[in-house]
């Protein structure tokens, strides 16, 4: 442990004394930046801050860490405050099947023509044979293989 003079003589020479929590504070801080802009947190995985801080991998890196039981509680509060998203795949795949469930509500079948493309640019065609790809090499979980099924898809 450092005595607070020779503390005090490193701060007035510039010496970050605790680089991760300053680091974990200018990510959050440019976080929560984003959200109000934005509106949400699903920050590109590509996207760069104006100081070069490339935090669309550092929330990448959080979630990672989450899912693996490394993030500190107090960090996963302060994320869960700005409403992370901590499994964005699967929420992209639910939107994905309501887009289709509401397709087969609104023409009463799910044979989606070539190229079928949503108002909001989403290739929803290109999805669903990505799904049929997926089952055929057998990477769908049995609750996608489900609620794929269960919509009336024909998976081979």
């Amino acid at each position: 442990m450092l005595a607070q003079e020779r503390i005090a003589q490193l701060q007035a020479l510039g010496v970050d004394l605790d680089p991760l929590q300053n680091q974990w504070d200018r990510s959050l801080a440019a976080l929560t930046g984003y959200r109000q802009r934005h509106g949400d947190t699903e920050v590109p995985q590509s996207f760069c801050t104006e100081e070069g801080l490339k935090w669309g991998s550092w929330l990448a890196t959080q979630r990672t860490r989450y899912r693996k039981g490394q993030l500190p509680d107090e960090q996963v509060a302060q994320l869960d405050a700005l409403a992370v998203d901590w499994e964005p795949t699967q929420t992209a795949w639910n939107l994905a099947l309501a887009d289709l469930a509401e397709f087969r509500r609104a023409q009463g079948h799910v044979q989606l023509p070539s190229g079928y493309t949503i108002s909001e640019g989403f290739r929803l065609y290109g999805w669903l044979h990505t799904q049929r790809s997926k089952y055929r090499a057998g990477r769908l979980s049995e609750e996608q293989i489900r609620a794929l099924l269960d919509l009336g898809i024909g998976l081979n």
